[in-house]
């Protein structure tokens, strides 16, 4: 697992834990770990016991609950590139029945529900989601993200992150750390076993 923050020179490491499994109980006890070799003054002098004001992660739930646990005081925000990328692959399978055609309208109407800048917008964009009759023909959609998205707009929605003001300095994904993380595994950690064949 790897910390990083973002800096004019791109993604900048600020610790690394490397670990036996990613299970949540794992997870827990390596950031516990990492926080005892931090300073005092660590997180821009808020503290290692308060942690970062952020974290962005994808969405995976061992990772966000081990990060609740031991920084409960940080924001804990959903990349949206992986958030979009979960939608796409939920409408490309196969028991859902989304037909082919129908697949970027969808996307695209949930996109601009995230991409809202203000509150008002997030409304407007999600009425216009569910009024939509390209998504009125799949029920099964909206139900899809009305339980897996709505309920938890505060780690997506790029208009939560305006309103509150958070400082994601107009970062809301984490592409760039996943750059990075190439670098670190396959370079410097000679990871070779986790290339494919083309790869290779």
């Amino acid at each position: 697992v790897k910390f990083m923050t973002c800096s004019p020179a791109g993604g900048l490491p600020l610790g690394f834990v490397i670990v036996s499994s990613e299970s949540e109980k794992c997870l827990k006890k390596s950031f516990e770990m990492l926080k005892q070799v931090l300073s005092d003054k660590a997180f821009y002098k808020r503290g290692k016991d308060k942690g970062p004001v952020l974290f962005m992660t994808d969405d995976a739930d061992a990772e966000i609950n081990a990060l609740k646990t031991v920084w409960p005081e940080s924001k804990l925000l959903l990349c949206v590139w992986h958030v979009l990328n979960a939608v796409w692959r939920w409408l490309w399978q196969g028991n859902h029945q989304i037909g082919k055609d129908d697949r970027p309208n969808l996307l695209k109407k949930f996109r601009s529900i995230l991409y809202a800048k203000t509150e008002a917008e997030y409304d407007n964009k999600k009425e216009e989601f569910i009024l939509d009759p390209t998504c009125l023909k799949y029920p099964q959609y909206i139900e899809h993200i009305s339980t897996a998205y709505f309920n938890r707009k505060h780690t997506w929605a790029i208009s939560v992150r305006h309103d509150e003001k958070l400082p994601t300095h107009s970062t809301n994904t984490s592409n760039y750390i996943e750059a990075s993380f190439r670098v670190t595994k396959d370079g410097q950690f000679n990871r070779t076993k986790a290339f494919n064949l083309v790869d290779l």
